[in-house]
């Protein structure tokens, strides 16, 4: 019998089948996913290393760069608003010494600066400072890593860029 208020879906009809296959196949996409992306977070995580880990090597990283090389410049801040917190980053600077004695001996007297944004943990933009060789390509001279772009991080910036170049 035909009750016009009774769905095909209460009979357990067509309709009613598809419906169950399609939240059947909803409900594994769903968990496909999940599971994929659980998969990418492994894999950029052992092919980017762990942002945590890299920033705690900063440091070792600025000691060997300054024990290769007495003429690199490398600087790093910390932030600590309240001697209760554990320092938290804040810059890093670095220019090495081939940069400056290639820009000083043989690159125009002429800068170029720009800034791009990082896609990491912690987010941060990377400021860069090039020159331009005799064959009119740049030479990058120097690099910051910041926080947020300000005035005042430009600011700094391009003092310790004067400081290592010359004025």
């Amino acid at each position: 019998s035909s009750d016009p208020d009774e769905s095909d879906e209460d009979r357990g009809g067509p309709k009613a089948e598809k419906f169950r296959r399609c939240q059947l196949n909803a409900t594994f996409q769903f968990k496909k996913v999940g599971r994929e992306m659980r998969a990418k977070k492994i894999a950029t995580r052992l092919l980017d290393g762990d942002a945590d880990n890299q920033y705690a090597m900063l440091w070792r990283y600025a000691d060997e760069l300054r024990r290769v090389s007495k003429g690199n410049t490398i600087k790093i801040n910390v932030e600590r608003p309240d001697p209760s917190l554990l320092p938290r980053f804040g810059s890093f600077y670095f220019c090495f010494e081939g940069s400056k004695k290639g820009f000083i001996h043989g690159c125009r007297p002429f800068i170029g600066v720009d800034g791009c944004y990082l896609k990491t943990k912690y987010g941060g933009q990377l400021l860069i400072v090039v020159g331009k060789d005799p064959n009119d390509q740049y030479f990058p001279l120097a690099f910051r890593v910041i926080e947020t772009e300000t005035k005042d991080s430009w600011r700094w910036f391009l003092k310790l860029l004067m400081e290592d170049i010359g004025q």
